[in-house]
């Protein structure tokens, strides 16, 4: 759906003077979408590297767990990547994990 060129002009004049008044950038709501799973995704890509690097090749079920993972289990594992001596240990739910996903 397109907006009318009247009403989008409107709209950019009105977004410019909300940015003039307050002092920051408006950010739309697919920007808003798209920064947040590209960073989800640089932390997918970081935590494949970090893993293949520590413990070689890596077997595709992590890579789909970790293409399925929520961005609270990705830094979870991150944070457990630093002391795991092995894979599973990495996925491990510890005792005091209140989300009780493995």
């Amino acid at each position: 759906m397109r907006v009318p060129p009247l009403l989008d002009r409107k709209l950019w004049q009105d977004i410019d003077e909300i940015e003039g008044r307050n002092g920051m950038r408006y950010v739309t709501s697919i920007e808003r979408i798209g920064r947040e799973d590209g960073i989800e995704e640089g932390q997918r890509k970081l935590l494949l590297r970090l893993l293949g690097r520590r413990f070689g090749p890596l077997p595709a079920s992590v890579t789909d767990r970790l293409d399925a993972a929520a961005p609270a289990e990705l830094e979870r594992w991150g944070e457990q990547l630093l002391d795991a001596d092995s894979l599973e240990a990495v996925f491990a739910v510890s005792p005091d994990d209140k989300t009780g996903s493995a």
